[in-house]
């Protein structure tokens, strides 16, 4: 397998794609790897999928937009967009009822497998996880619309993008819920209620669904510093990220159709980023400041609880000191009794 230097080189070329679409297998397989060579002819068998596994991958790679990007930056997003896809042969599933082939899973999987051939190429630990979270994180905004029926703006899986929907995103990817011992509901739940500050309610197609988190829990967890996320993203993070995003949405299917009908577009998602990308600034300040607020809330219950402990070690002494100079009294009474009855004799 080449060399990092080697691979950065060839991942910036301007014809990638048409460089190695003419490579045969043995060659790639020779250059990047059994992984990535795998991806060779692997046919997607999905409506949202133009290209074989591996000329997704070499278009989402030379569809990365070198905006105001600087070098290492372009690096690292073209390294991700490389492996994004990598874990998808590990997960793919043929989904009977709609005769199309999920991958559901796949990111996580693609992270792992970078993030093992990374350590090999010599990337620090670092670039390892901050490449892992593009990769992990691409499909975030999957279910983000800019165009949501009213009936459809509580649903379980979609989502109506604004800064507070954006910031929910944020605040999933910042602290380790799973490890908090919450469900996919309740995650959403905590991040939909931190994010508005309202009661949200959810409904999947069996009605209402049902979310009981304790707030107070979750939120002493979040300030106390032992449920952050192993990476913790920064909002230069989350511009790179939508970077990819868009670079994957532009090497999918122009028409998304199924059963005849037109169900999206590549614009449609396209124009999804751009929104989503819009509102990053102001999501991620809200998120900064409900993580203030949070701390800020866990120190005035603190110094009340603290207070009260004080108080109450308070009262408890003054109740010794009562106590022992009530028996003070008493052996001093019985001494006076003692030394008047001596006397009388």
């Amino acid at each position: 397998m080449l060399k990092r230097e080697e691979l950065e080189t060839l991942l910036l070329r301007e014809d990638l794609v048409e460089y190695l679409s003419k490579m045969p297998k043995e060659e790639i397989q020779e250059l990047l790897g059994d992984k990535i060579a795998r991806m060779v002819g692997f046919e997607q068998k999905n409506v949202h999928h133009c290209y074989d596994l591996f000329g997704h991958t070499l278009h989402t790679v030379e569809g990365i937009e070198n905006k105001d990007l600087s070098q290492e930056e372009l690096k690292r997003l073209k390294v991700a967009a490389l492996f994004h896809d990598v874990g998808k042969p590990d997960v793919a599933k043929m989904n009977e009822k709609t005769g199309q082939q999920v991958f559901y899973g796949h990111a996580d999987k693609s992270q792992e497998i970078a993030q093992e051939l990374l350590t090999e190429l010599g990337y620090s630990e670092k670039e390892i996880k901050q490449i892992g979270f593009y990769i992990k994180h691409h499909d975030d905004f999957i279910s983000y619309k800019t165009k949501v029926l009213d009936y459809m703006k509580t649903h379980e899986f979609i989502r109506e993008i604004d800064e507070f929907t954006v910031a929910e995103k944020f605040l999933e990817n910042k602290y380790d819920f799973e490890k908090m011992g919450l469900d996919k509901d309740q995650v959403r739940y905590v991040c939909s209620k931190l994010a508005q500050d309202r009661e949200p309610h959810f409904t999947s197609p069996m009605g209402i669904i049902d979310i009981k988190v304790d707030m107070d829990d979750v939120k002493a967890k979040i300030a106390s510093d032992e449920y952050n996320a192993d990476y913790r993203a920064s909002k230069r993070d989350y511009e790179l990220l939508l970077n990819l995003c868009r670079a994957d949405a532009k090497a999918q299917t122009e028409l998304y159709r199924q059963n005849g009908k037109v169900l999206c577009s590549r614009k449609e998602k396209l124009d999804n980023m751009n929104a989503i990308e819009k509102n990053i600034d102001d999501a991620y300040r809200r998120v900064e400041d409900i993580s203030l607020n949070v701390r800020f809330e866990k120190n005035i219950i603190d110094e009340i609880i603290n207070g009260a402990k004080e108080n109450k070690e308070l009262e408890e002494k003054e109740e010794q000191a009562k106590e022992l100079h009530q028996e003070y009294e008493t052996i001093l009474n019985q001494e006076k009794d003692k030394k008047s009855q001596d006397q009388q004799i």
